[in-house]
């Protein structure tokens, strides 16, 4: 579960809230999960899951980003320890 509060930052455009991952069978290849919240959702959670045939096939995460964005604008990220 991902949370996040981006109350103290001006927000004029929808949130993104980006998710960035490595599997171990996709070697450098970068993927990517995105959920888009109104403007006005400046609190709140989601979830991404890789299940099924994505994870049968390329397996566990190794390691993993989060941004939040307003428009094109970064407010906030947070990552594992083994992101690069």
């Amino acid at each position: 579960m991902i949370e996040w509060d981006v109350r103290k930052y001006p927000v004029d455009e929808s949130i993104r809230v980006v998710f960035k991952y490595h599997q171990a069978g996709t070697g450098a290849t970068e993927l990517q999960m995105v959920e888009n919240f109104a403007k006005t959702k400046q609190k709140g959670n989601c979830e991404f899951c890789i299940t099924g045939e994505s994870y049968n096939v390329n397996g566990r995460v190794l390691d993993w980003r989060v941004e939040v964005h307003a428009g094109a604008n970064l407010l906030a990220a947070e990552q594992s320890y083994l992101w690069e």
